[in-house]
């Protein structure tokens, strides 16, 4: 900002000439001038991702009130904390030396916001600003133009109230856009002994540090993958968008020779393309028959396996599938989850992984495993009211670096650059827990899948019943399923027989009674 450093450097020798005559005219320029471009530079976003060509989709108003909301807090928060170190140093009288006299850091800054507000320049008197010409030994500070002498005593008071009233504009106006956010822990060093102690049994995510994964995170780029791979068909996701939407089904498998996917998806235009030159591609390797085979690195890449060393972690026996992930920069996959415990190895470039608890799985809007939210950012409030009630745990990856996802969470990544990375998956529970037909990791239990049929059908069963009776009995029925989940949680996953028993005789003689 060229202007305000100017200002600022005037504002200096101007200070240095005379400073009891011109500091707050100076002081009052400089502010004038610097705080509408802050303003300017603050509302000022990059394009989002779906925005092409200039122009926005249909979530630009979403978009625009989520990050108002959001910057209206994080202003409010700073100034509320300017305001409250002054009022300290004003409580212990901390002094701010000012010319000739020592005054208040409140009441100096006081007077600089009186004097933006009236837009006045300071006055200039025989006593300086700090007095009036017929009484020096007066407390005052300013005289704005309605004659009126403004004491320490009355700054200081505003002071407070103008601070107190950002307390509770803060305290207020929490924006509902915003879910709340934790970091992902971080684990450095990492062994195996730590991960099966420490990691795995807290059922948290976990960015693993210091795990050796091999030469790939040296020697994995463009040009050696494609030398390495040559023109061996895949199949890819291609996207126009850089959002992903598997549930609407947004995007065209196409197949490409590897090298050029290598070639295109690290590129940003495109002179070659299927939908537009800003389309999006992404590499999720499958097993030679889909249908029948996991994705083995080993298998579907020999000549990239050796330079992969797979954390051992686990027993060799449960291992599952090691598949390979490329991503066009600023793609996002749709939130999901898995049901296998999983580590994603960052081997090229830098993703931003966002991860739910499955305690929060009310508020995701799944529609089998996957979520109905894909801009999890700034998500459409009218659709999903109840998505800022979950909360989001959050962490950067890097090339070295190895996220453990347990079970169940959902997950939302975000390519931040061209991106390439190792997904390994492996089976925690016994066999019996897993379909036997999942070749993905993403297949429920098959008890789940019963459970969550029968349901249906339970729900299904109340169509008929009048309106105020179905809702009567869906409610219970949800009371009943919080309360398993409440009790299962507690238990350790095991939910006792009796009380469900027990209900059930409840109930019936309760029926007979009636």
């Amino acid at each position: 900002m060229p202007a305000s450093q100017s200002n600022l450097r005037r504002m200096r020798r101007v200070t240095s000439k005379n400073p009891r005559v011109h500091e707050l005219q100076a002081l009052n320029d400089y502010c004038k001038e610097t705080i509408p471009m802050t303003w300017k530079l603050a509302i000022q976003c990059s394009p989002h991702p779906s925005c092409q060509k200039g122009t926005c989709n249909e979530r630009w108003k979403t978009r625009l009130t989520s990050t108002l909301s959001i910057l209206h807090i994080r202003i409010n928060i700073i100034i509320t904390l300017v305001f409250l170190g002054l009022f300290i140093t004003n409580v212990f009288n901390i002094p701010v030396l000012t010319g000739d006299k020592t005054v208040s850091t409140m009441g100096r800054l006081g007077v600089m916001v009186y004097l933006l507000r009236t837009n006045q320049k300071g006055v200039q008197t025989e006593a300086g600003i700090h007095g009036r010409p017929d009484d020096e030994t007066a407390d005052f500070v300013a005289k704005p133009s309605d004659g009126r002498w403004w004491r320490y005593e009355d700054v200081h008071l505003l002071g407070l109230l103008v601070a107190s009233f950002w307390v509770f504009v803060v305290v207020a106006a929490r924006s509902p856009h915003m879910t709340e956010s934790c970091k992902v822990r971080v684990v450095e060093p990492v062994t195996r002994d730590i991960f099966l102690q420490d990691v795995q049994p807290k059922r948290q995510p976990a960015v693993l540090r210091g795990l050796d994964l091999g030469v790939c995170t040296q020697c994995w780029n463009v040009d050696y993958l494609r030398e390495k791979v040559g023109e061996r068909p895949v199949k890819v996701h291609v996207a126009p968008s850089p959002f992903m939407d598997f549930l609407h089904k947004n995007f065209a498998y196409r197949t490409l020779p590897f090298n050029e996917l290598m070639h295109r998806a690290s590129e940003e235009k495109h002179a070659d393309f299927f939908f537009n030159e800003d389309e999006k591609y992404y590499l999720r390797s499958l097993g030679d028959n889909p249908r029948k085979d996991v994705a083995d690195l080993k298998q579907q890449f020999p000549e990239l396996a050796g330079d992969v060393t797979i954390p051992q972690l686990f027993p060799d026996e449960q291992f599952f599938s090691s598949v390979l992930r490329v991503s066009s920069a600023s793609l996002h996959l749709w939130t999901h989850y898995d049901v296998m415990d999983n580590l994603l190895m960052q081997v090229t470039g830098y993703k931003r992984v966002v991860l739910f608890s499955p305690e929060d799985v009310e508020f995701l809007y799944l529609r089998g495993d996957k979520s109905e939210i894909l801009d999890i950012d700034f998500p459409d409030l009218t659709r999903f009211p109840e998505f800022p009630r979950a909360t989001r745990y959050e962490c950067n990856l890097q090339p070295g670096d190895t996220l453990y996802i347990p079970a169940l969470w959902m997950h939302n990544v975000l390519a931040l650059t061209f991106s390439i990375g190792i997904n390994v998956f492996w089976r925690h529970l016994p066999t019996s827990c897993y379909n036997s037909r999942d070749k993905y990791a993403n297949c429920d239990a098959p008890d789940a899948t019963r459970g969550l049929s029968l349901l249906e059908k339970a729900l299904g069963a109340l169509r008929y019943l009048p309106s105020e009776h179905r809702a009567f009995y869906a409610r219970r029925m949800a009371h009943r399923a919080r309360m398993w989940a409440a009790e299962g949680s507690s238990s350790g996953g095991k939910v006792g027989q009796e009380d469900e028993d027990s209900e059930v005789q409840n109930t019936g003689h309760e029926g007979s009674a009636e």
